[in-house]
C-alpha cells in the first residue's frame, strides 16, 4: 500500500519511506504523517451562528 507522507523529505528518516515515489511503503496507517493516496479530505462546513439562550431577553 503506497500512501502519501506528510513529513518533509529532508527530515524524514522513516525506514518505510520511499524517496523516489515520495510515499510510505508500509502496510499500516498508525503513523501520524500517513495519508492514503487518492482519498480526499472533507472540508468543514461554514459555521452558522446560533442564537444564545439569553439573547431573547435583550431589548433591541
Amino acid at each position: 500500500m503506497l500512501g502519501n507522507c506528510g513529513l518533509a523529505e529532508d527530515i524524514n528518516h522513516c525506514p518505510h519511506y520511499i524517496r523516489d515515489k515520495e510515499g510510505c511503503g508500509a502496510d499500516h496507517t498508525s503513523c501520524g504523517f500517513f495519508r492514503e493516496s487518492g482519498k480526499e479530505t472533507k472540508e468543514k462546513a461554514e459555521y452558522m451562528r446560533k442564537p444564545r439562550w439569553f439573547e431573547q431577553y435583550y431589548n433591541r
